[in-house]
Parts: C-alpha cells; sequence; structure tokens
C-alpha cells in the first residue's frame, strides 16, 4: 500500500479508554486530551469511548451518569467525534440483569464485550447468545487476541458460525507477529473485524499501534485495508 493511504484522517477507534477518571484510563482531563490529540495524529476522526463496565458492580444507569460526567469534563478537539460507550465484561446474569441497550454502541445494534479470561466453553456461548436474542445486539468481542490461548478449534468454529458476531482486534498487537497470524487466520475465515487501539493513556499502547496499523497496510488490500480502519460494519453513521 502506498504510504499516503496510511493515517488519511478518517479512521474509527472501536475500543478506546479516553474518558478520564471512570476507569484505568487517563486520570485527568489534560491527559484524556493528550490522548485524543495524538490519536488524531494517527488518523483517527471517530473514538468510541469504552470505559469498564461491571453489572455486579453498579447499575447501567450509574454507570451513565458517571460517564457523561467524564464525557462533559472533556473539551475534546473540533473535528474529533467520540462516542459515549462501554466495554462491558460478560458475566453469568449480564443478559438478565441489565438493560444492554443502553451501553450499546451509539446508532448501531452492536455492543463491546469484553470475554472471562478463561477457556470457552457452553456457558459464554449462551451468554452470548442471549445478548442477541433478548436484547437484539451483536456482540463486538474486545481484543480477541488476548483469548487465543483460551480458544480450541471447536471454539473457535462455534463463535465464528454465530451470525453477526465480529471481532475487535487491538491495534498494538499486529506489532507482533503471532498477532498478525491470528489476524489473517480470522480475515480468511470471512469474520468480521474491527480494529481498536485499546489506549489507556498517551504512554501504554500508542505507539504499538501506530506500529501495528502500518503493518495492516501492508498486509491486505487497500480497501479492506480502510474497510477495517473505518469499522464498516458496524454501521456507524
Amino acid at each position: 500500500m502506498n504510504k499516503s493511504r496510511v493515517f488519511q484522517g478518517s479512521y474509527t477507534d472501536a475500543h478506546c479508554h479516553i474518558l478520564p477518571g471512570i476507569d484505568d484510563g487517563p486520570k485527568t482531563v489534560e491527559d484524556s486530551e493528550k490522548l485524543a490529540q495524538k490519536l488524531i495524529s494517527m488518523g483517527f476522526a471517530r473514538i468510541i469511548a469504552t470505559p469498564h463496565y461491571y453489572f455486579y458492580k453498579e447499575t447501567a444507569d450509574s454507570f451513565i451518569r458517571r460517564r457523561t460526567e467524564a464525557f462533559k469534563s472533556v473539551n475534546f478537539p473540533k473535528g474529533l467525534s467520540v462516542l459515549p460507550s462501554a466495554e462491558v465484561a460478560l458475566e453469568s446474569g449480564l443478559t438478565r440483569a441489565c438493560d444492554l441497550k443502553k451501553l450499546a454502541i451509539p446508532g448501531t445494534n452492536k455492543i463491546l464485550i469484553e470475554l472471562p479470561m478463561k477457556k470457552y466453553n457452553q456457558k459464554i456461548s449462551e451468554e452470548l447468545y442471549s445478548i442477541k436474542m433478548y436484547h437484539g445486539l451483536y456482540p463486538v468481542l474486545a481484543h480477541i487476541e488476548r483469548y487465543d490461548r483460551f480458544f480450541d478449534d471447536d471454539g473457535y468454529n462455534d463463535i465464528l458460525s454465530a451470525e453477526g458476531i465480529v471481532f475487535q482486534i487491538s491495534a498494538f498487537s499486529l506489532a507482533s507477529f503471532r498477532q498478525r497470524r491470528l489476524f489473517m487466520k480470522l480475515y480468511k475465515f470471512g469474520a468480521n473485524i474491527v480494529l481498536g487501539t485499546d489506549a489507556h493513556r498517551i504512554d501504554f499502547r500508542v505507539q504499538d499501534s501506530a506500529k501495528g496499523i502500518k503493518k495492516l497496510s501492508k498486509m491486505i488490500d487497500s480497501n479492506e485495508f480502510e474497510r477495517i480502519m473505518n469499522c464498516d460494519i458496524l454501521g456507524l453513521a
């Protein structure tokens, strides 16, 4: 790919902890604004803000109030669109205890879901199915490369065969040869893929994300690169 096609200023970051003081992301408004400027310099024009949400710690309404306060406290740069959403931890009982539509990616029928750090099993599969069945939402599986060691072939086949599921790959992971192999495995299968930085601070994962994006630009066709970097599968307006 021609280098002029990289960092063109229209990309969407599908997973970013950019809001201050709400989780393990930026501690201050200033830190949040610096991270925003850095992401703009990397070519991002839209950021989906995804602070962690754990339903057993607080209600969705309480979380949304805290998220709104954090969002309003930041003077995001002109031309940068920030969409308040969440990274929702998948736990047993989640789909019965919480109105997940309140935490979906705005304007879409997608929701960012963080899987538990355990072997993929029938209970996880059922919870993912319940998100679609009872809430009408399609899971976007956060930083899927983190769970590669928990998936055997049957697990991958199960989740890849599920309608509408989206795989979020962390941009920084593509700086690693091993994780690029995982990306290509999913890509060649025809999986729905979006990219996210999973950035928490300007000095955490951001530089490797830039390297990973450059690697990705050389791995696939330019049109496919743009589609993934723009997160077209999410159906954002």
